[in-house]
């Protein structure tokens, strides 16, 4: 889980699986994947086909024990969701 803090103030909790290889006879091999699902009508009209998932405050700690929890815990977890709304600009360059 990855945190980040908008200007607002509003603080995000990104999700997020990561994983850590190991073999004596090779260098460690690090892995992460954001955990994504359909976006959000303004991230998909910019042309993002996913959106990485942001847990509301109140779940973090739920996920983070997420060995004591059940599946249809978890699912509700995700569907709750924050949804951020962003706006898009066209760049120029000088």
């Amino acid at each position: 889980m990855a945190r980040s803090r908008a200007k607002s103030g509003f603080c995000r909790a990104s999700l997020g699986l990561w994983s850590h290889w190991t073999n004596p006879h090779e260098p460690d091999l690090y892995g992460f994947a954001a955990i994504t699902d359909e976006p959000p009508a303004d991230v998909a009209s910019a042309g993002h086909d996913r959106c990485i998932i942001n847990l509301r405050p109140e779940h973090v700690e739920a996920w983070l024990t997420s060995e004591k929890r059940g599946r249809e815990e978890l699912q509700a977890i995700l569907s709750d969701r924050v949804v951020s709304a962003f706006e898009h600009a066209a760049l120029t360059v000088a």
